[in-house]
């Protein structure tokens, strides 16, 4: 009896470590394409700080910028700018255009978060193509300063209202 029972144990283990191996090369064959973005306001000044994986930024920038992907996944602070003011555009109630700039980028470990300010008006709209022509089931968020989560992605492009 205790021999069955060492084998079934055993046995459980094998499964057991088979379904950890098949589970982990599962989660590296279908990464996970979203960024995170946090939106704050604060005396007429609104600043987006995004997220994303640093290695899917890279290739994105690259391709932007008409490069190869380096294969340290770095991109350069002024071309990772140049293409979140890009693919990320705040429109006035109009409809026009709102002039950002960036205020940074940091590297921090697989991620890379990156900065947009622009002045901050009633009736502005937001919208997020990042990593859209790299995936197609791309996922955009950005958590709005009043609690709202904005939503990008899948087959509506429109942009969503800041207020």
């Amino acid at each position: 009896m205790s021999g069955t029972r060492r084998m079934s144990v055993a046995r459980r283990a094998r499964i057991a470590i088979t379904m950890l191996l098949v589970c982990a090369s599962t989660l590296s064959a279908h990464p996970v394409h979203t960024t995170y973005g946090e939106l704050r306001v604060a005396q007429g000044a609104a600043t987006l700080w995004v997220r994303a994986f640093a290695d899917d930024y890279a290739a994105a920038v690259a391709r932007h910028h008409r490069q190869a992907t380096p294969p340290d996944s770095s991109a350069p602070p002024a071309q990772v700018a140049q293409y979140l003011a890009a693919v990320v555009q705040v429109l006035d109630a109009r409809g026009r255009p709102v002039p950002t700039r960036s205020c940074g980028v940091r590297r921090a470990g697989a991620v890379t978060w990156s900065c947009l300010t622009w002045a901050a008006a009633p009736g502005q709209t937001l919208r997020n193509r990042m990593l859209a022509d790299l995936h197609a089931d791309q996922v955009n968020l950005v958590q709005v300063h009043r609690g709202r989560t904005l939503l990008f992605g899948g087959p509506d492009p429109r942009p969503r209202a800041l207020d």
